[in-house]
């Protein structure tokens, strides 16, 4: 984790160098976001819920895919570039240096768009956790914190795995991750809009369900809460499953060639 903060650091200090692009990234993704909640308050104003979903707790599933979104770019945005490193040979690298790989490659970009991500996630999920009904005690908190921090886990373990696919998916171009990034984007809404298929694909095959559904369904008291107790089950189940994949796509590597 040290070395993986260093590196980490040492590329957000070069990229602050730049502060136009700073300032143009942040506001991208404030304006990604804002969008989210413009397209949600239009729906609302026709309807006064939907599936038995308020606004309020709408905007509180966007506000938190907002945010564990926005951690994606700041602190895991270096496994975008794997397809481009086994496409060039550039894994190289990383790989005599006397440094964990995953630390090196995961650490060597930041998307600053995350910044904005946040902000906007972050003032969602404040507005909307004042307007729903919780019993906010300790152990809910504690609970919650511990829910969260899963369902982000679960985020970026398959933003990796996905992004792993290159090792056997040749190619410059994480397709494999890009489609997969687009299609989790349906969890910022609530999974019981989707039909029986959708709902049993997210749950059991790829979990996006865990990362914004299933804690919030906890947190609400909504039918099937304690499904959202099963959060932290399938983080671990996640974070193993990329660490696997991570080393058995490394034994496939064969460098550029000459």
């Amino acid at each position: 984790m040290r070395v993986y903060f260093r590196i980490l650091g040492a590329h957000l200090r070069s990229t602050l160098e730049y502060e136009a692009d700073f300032a143009i990234m942040v506001v991208a993704g404030l304006l990604f976001q804002l969008l989210n909640l413009v397209f949600l308050s239009a729906i609302f104003a026709q309807v006064p819920h939907i599936n038995g979903w308020t606004y309020a707790e709408c905007v509180l599933v966007a506000g938190m895919y907002g945010i564990i979104a926005g951690l994606s770019p700041l602190f895991f945005e270096g496994m975008w570039s794997i397809s481009w490193r086994i496409n060039k040979g550039e894994l190289d690298y990383p790989l005599i240096r006397p440094a964990p790989v995953a630390a090196q490659v995961i650490g060597s970009r930041i998307g600053l768009h995350g910044v904005g991500d946040l902000i906007v996630g972050g003032s969602m999920a404040g507005w909307a956790v004042t307007q729903v009904s919780v019993s906010w005690t300790p152990l809910t908190v504690a609970i919650g914190l511990l829910l969260f921090v899963s369902a982000a886990a679960i985020h970026l373990s398959f933003v990796t795995i996905f992004n792993l696919a290159s090792f056997w998916i040749p190619g410059p171009h994480p397709f494999l991750a890009i489609t997969m990034h687009n299609i989790e984007d349906m969890v910022r809404y609530p999974l019981t809009i989707y039909g029986q298929g959708l709902r049993l694909a997210f749950t059991v095959l790829v979990p996006f369900a865990f990362v914004t559904f299933f804690p919030l369904v906890w947190l609400l008291g909504k039918p099937f809460a304690w499904a959202g107790l099963l959060t932290p089950v399938v983080a671990l189940w996640s974070v193993w499953l990329a660490r696997f994949t991570f080393r058995r796509g490394l034994l496939r590597y064969e460098s550029s060639g000459h």
